[in-house]
């Protein structure tokens, strides 16, 4: 289990013909040696987009994006290399088991618990939001554009201002203390005092591909000077936020701003961008 090698990648590649691959998502018309198409990745009225068999390769005249049967994927489904590797190998009936790293059942076991426990403080924070101590944070939301429906699909939450909220929650529905320390939600003094991570921070929760909530993001309301602005989960054997979109689990088909970079550096949220489409405000 590892690395997938080289030689396996480029017998990936070869395996997967780019027009057959990119005429899966999008329609293609040959003209002379090359098939063309209106690029998928930015708006346009004429085919710039153009798909080179001989090459291997695509290109669009119009955004500049372009690469081979790999990052076409990447791109369009908005997945990591590995997972595009993964999704071609299974196109071309490629096994990559022995490549693959196995969790063990305690790994699973945690990982469960990990979201399990994420979904209790989605539930407490949305409800804090609910209540008469999350009417500043309403307001201050409403005012931003951000109305019920987007609220609720996100399930947008606060954190009540008090040390201990969340984990008297939580070890009331026997999480062990150990876990609220590993997930990050609970944090540990020098005195070996345990307390909320979060507290009196409107709450963006975060989510992988999958759907399962592993981490959150957290702001300060207006005028609040104590501490950080934002705020954000550290990584966790479910949260690596290098490889976490904000958002992604609910469109595939549109572009969003990651909340952390790759450098840890930590971007106001309101560079996160909804999809127009979908009805969902642009700018927080």
């Amino acid at each position: 289990m590892g690395r997938i090698p080289e030689h396996v990648i480029e017998q990936i590649k070869e395996s997967n013909d780019i027009v057959d691959v990119v005429s899966s998502y999008i329609s293609l018309t040959r003209k002379g040696q090359n098939y063309w198409a209106r690029c998928p990745f930015h708006q346009e009225k004429t085919a710039s987009f153009s798909v080179s068999q001989s090459k291997q390769i695509y290109h669009c005249f119009g955004c500049g994006a372009g690469g081979n049967v790999i990052n076409f994927v990447m791109t369009y489904e908005k997945i990591t290399f590995p997972e595009a590797l993964h999704a071609l190998a299974d196109r071309a009936g490629i096994s990559l088991e022995e490549y693959t790293y196995q969790p063990s059942d305690e790994e699973k076991s945690i990982s469960s618990r990990l979201y399990e426990l994420h979904r209790l403080a989605i539930d407490v924070y949305k409800n804090t939001l609910k209540s008469p101590e999350g009417k500043a944070a309403r307001e201050y939301l409403i005012k931003r554009g951000l109305d019920e429906h987007t609220l609720s699909t996100f399930e947008i939450g606060f954190a009540p201002d008090a040390w201990d909220t969340l984990l008297k929650t939580a070890l009331k529905k026997k999480f062990d203390e150990n876990l609220l320390i590993l997930s990050g939600l609970v944090t540990e003094s020098e005195r070996k005092k345990r307390y909320d991570r979060f507290r009196n921070r409107i709450m963006f929760p975060v989510f992988d591909t999958r759907g399962n909530p592993v981490g959150f993001g957290g702001r300060v309301l207006t005028g609040d000077d104590q501490g950080a602005k934002y705020l954000n989960s550290p990584e966790t054997p479910v949260y690596h936020k290098s490889r976490i979109l904000y958002g992604l689990h609910k469109s595939r088909d549109a572009f969003y701003v990651t909340m952390v970079t790759k450098q840890d550096k930590k971007l106001p949220l309101k560079q996160v961008l909804f999809s127009p489409p979908r009805g969902y405000p642009a700018g927080y």
